[in-house]
């Protein structure tokens, strides 16, 4: 990392151990407990700051694809610390194999079933939701994450609606007859997957805070059944997009930094590590605490995400390096073990990175389509608590020969 003379900016997740104030360094000390390797020192975090993230799509997926997105976000809430949201579903499916001799005359029935495993938002909101068809002549969507996370793809008129709450465990559209007989044909053709785009799920919410939910793509419960005259074809998903748009930015809270998957905002946290010096690391490990009384507030949930993407960015270029996936647990996001942590700090130490900040991106990125990072489709939160509490961000720093 090029050290510049300010302190560096670490976001992340940070480890906290029990530190005493050291009056050589503000924020730097020893750790105060006999059990841990009086070598290792902390430094505290100077400040915690949103940041602008890139925005790219949230669940865009083929289910054949290495790295497979597994649920379809559509809803609506209005969330007064995190924002409001919107999302749109897009759903598409996979012909399966059909029985030799079945003509379109033969199809009876069409159902769209989905397995509801998510929500964000008010767990006592009924939400309405319209079927509408892609529209094939716009042109098809594939799995590629060039699509901002906002983008809204043509659709046709509305097939038909439902009512969606958290206490469902299925969703149901049952298709009109006048849908079933255009669409009989189609159903059994051969290029079926190549002319069909699938159908987008559409929100409306009649007041309240109103919710967004879940629904998981690839299960046997989540599929296009067709009924025909002898047989049951169950059509499973295949591709699935969420489009996600926010309403304006809320009041940021003076508590917390308030992060979230898909909303561009992402944390960094500013620590002194000049105060360290050049030293020789055996270890990193960082800490960062959560505000977890936001993940429930009455009947109103916010998933808080189970992991975060670190980064190394150089802030000249925008360029971003994942270093580490860290993982939520015990209220704080943590990072430990990591050898690729600590070469990241050791680096920074020595003024020797090709990244001049850390950001702690919500969600964990496990790779890449198209050279884009893939983002889970959730809104799950991150609320990384700010310096001046009980419990600041910290990052602890084993010291070798100190």
């Amino acid at each position: 990392m090029r050290l510049p003379p300010r302190p560096l900016l670490l976001l992340a997740a940070l480890a906290a151990l029990p530190a005493c104030q050291d009056a050589a360094g503000v924020g730097v000390g020893l750790i105060d407990d006999a059990d841990v390797d009086p070598a290792t020192r902390t430094v505290e975090a100077a400040s915690v700051e949103a940041a602008d993230d890139r925005r790219p799509a949230i669940g865009f997926a083929d289910s054949t694809a290495a790295l497979a997105q597994t649920r379809v976000l559509a809803g609506d809430v209005a969330d007064p610390v995190f924002g409001d949201a919107r999302a749109v579903g897009y759903l598409d499916v996979v012909r399966p194999a059909i029985p030799e001799g079945m003509a379109a005359a033969d199809v009876r029935s069409v159902r769209l079933e989905l397995q509801r495993t998510y929500v964000y938002g008010d767990t006592t909101a009924a939400l309405a939701l319209a079927l509408r068809q892609v529209d094939a002549g716009a042109g098809s969507w594939s799995p590629s994450l060039d699509y901002a996370a906002d983008t809204l793809f043509a659709v046709g008129p509305v097939l038909t609606s439902t009512t969606v709450s958290a206490a469902d465990e299925t969703v149901a559209f049952d298709l009109p007859a006048s849908w079933v007989e255009a669409n009989a044909e189609l159903l059994l053709a051969p290029n079926f997957n190549e002319a069909f785009e699938g159908f987008a799920l559409e929100p409306t919410r009649a007041g309240g805070a109103g919710a967004v939910f879940g629904f998981q793509a690839q299960t046997p419960q989540t599929r296009l059944r067709v009924i025909t005259t002898s047989d049951t074809l169950s059509y499973q998903a295949g591709e699935v997009f969420s489009s996600l748009q926010r309403g304006e930015p809320r009041p940021a809270p003076d508590a917390f930094v308030a992060a979230q998957v898909g909303s561009g905002r992402s944390v960094r946290l500013l620590f002194p590590l000049d105060a360290i010096g050049p030293a020789a690391l055996a270890r990193a490990v960082l800490r960062a605490p959560l505000e977890t009384t936001v993940a429930e507030e009455g009947s109103f949930v916010r998933p808080v995400a189970q992991n975060a993407t670190l980064f190394g960015v150089d802030t000249a270029t925008g360029t971003r390096t994942p270093i580490v996936i860290v993982t939520v647990e015990g209220g704080a996001v943590s990072a430990a073990q990591s050898d690729r942590l600590t070469q990241a700090v050791q680096a920074a130490l020595l003024g020797a990175a090709a990244f001049d900040a850390f950001e702690l991106v919500p969600g964990a990125l496990p790779g890449r389509v198209q050279g884009t990072l893939f983002v889970p489709a959730s809104l799950d939160v991150l609320p990384v608590l700010r310096p001046g509490g009980a419990e600041a961000p910290r990052l602890s720093l084993t010291v070798v020969g100190s």
